[in-house]
């Protein structure tokens, strides 16, 4: 049984079927060839959200992303909102990242850090919230720049 599906697995890779021999739509980075056949059926976890406020201009923003891939992002300030789809290669990033960042703290700023950018982000497993000033803070704030990149395109 386990030869059958390895054989479907590479057919649907050669086919071209599910963004060709392992590689990924819209110029993302090429994925292994053993993942395509989860890539078919990828959904996040959990639902995510994250919001940014603050910064020079006063930023506020909440990014809503389904189980199944659908974004929403709202700019508070301006009253724009935009919806999108994280694709398949997305979804399976953003779920990797996310479990890298559970049980995980952002490492904490610098002191009087003027207009810098808050952030939150809630997932089953993950409710970190803070305050970034030009540092990287880990996990958690890989998940929250992997999303921002993903909802500007």
């Amino acid at each position: 049984m386990s030869v059958l599906w390895m054989g479907m697995v590479v057919a649907l890779g050669v086919s071209g079927v599910g963004g060709g021999a392992g590689v990924a739509q819209g110029g993302g980075s090429a994925a292994p060839a053993g993942v395509v056949a989860e890539a078919e059926w990828a959904q996040l976890r959990a639902p995510v959200w994250l919001t940014r406020t603050g910064g020079f201009v006063g930023a506020r923003d909440r990014i809503m992303i389904s189980r199944f891939g659908a974004w929403t992002h709202q700019d508070l300030r301006t009253g724009q909102t935009r919806t999108g789809h994280l694709d398949r290669w997305e979804v399976l990033r953003l779920n990797r990242l996310l479990d890298l960042a559970r049980g995980t703290r952002p490492r904490p700023g610098p002191p009087n850090c003027a207009d810098a950018f808050r952030f939150t982000l809630v997932t089953s497993g993950i409710r970190a919230g803070y305050e970034e000033c030009g540092q990287r803070v880990g996990p958690v704030g890989d998940v929250v720049h992997f999303i921002l990149r993903a909802v500007s395109t």
